[in-house]
């Protein structure tokens, strides 16, 4: 079961721990993976240690000549929205014909992928282009073209 103080203990005497996507799966069960995941790379945060993440990420690239766009979004949501220091390919390198490719690709992703979690976040307002505005307006519309709430007006738009 998930105890977060026997995590921490383990935490504590390790160097990094690792989340294992297939292992956890097995052991606790798929529904319990994402509440895993999480209390795992919370745990390291708490007490300092690095969190890879260990899983098949990039298997679209054994039978295509690049990962494919959720492989991509993948390497992203771990790095930038999950905040894992480290992401352990396995079979996608293991059983490629050119692991190094791969790995070149997989990095590519990750260099970039950190430059994303780095970028200062600025907050602006949306802009919405005149086909957006539109799709806005039928949107709020009722079945009788009422309009049902405030419509909002595009910038620069007016």
């Amino acid at each position: 079961a998930l105890d977060e103080a026997e995590l921490t203990n383990i935490s504590l005497v390790s160097e990094a721990l690792i989340v294992a996507r297939g292992d956890i799966g097995v052991e606790l069960g798929e529904q319990q993976l994402p509440v895993a995941e999480r209390l795992i790379r919370d745990v390291g945060e708490k007490t300092g240690r690095p969190v890879m993440l260990a899983t098949e990420v990039m298997m679209s690239v054994l039978s295509e000549s690049r990962a494919s766009r959720g492989d991509v979004d993948a390497l992203f949501g771990a790095v930038v929205d999950r905040q894992f220091q480290a992401v352990m390919l396995g079979k996608e390198t293991s059983a490629h014909k050119a692991p190094g490719d791969v790995i070149r690709e997989a990095s590519g992703y990750l260099v970039f992928n950190e430059a994303q979690k780095d970028a200062p976040k600025k907050k602006e307002e949306p802009s919405l282009g005149k086909t957006t505005a539109a799709a806005l307006f039928v949107s709020r519309s009722g079945p009788t073209g009422s309009l049902r709430g405030p419509l909002l007006t595009p910038k620069g738009n007016e």
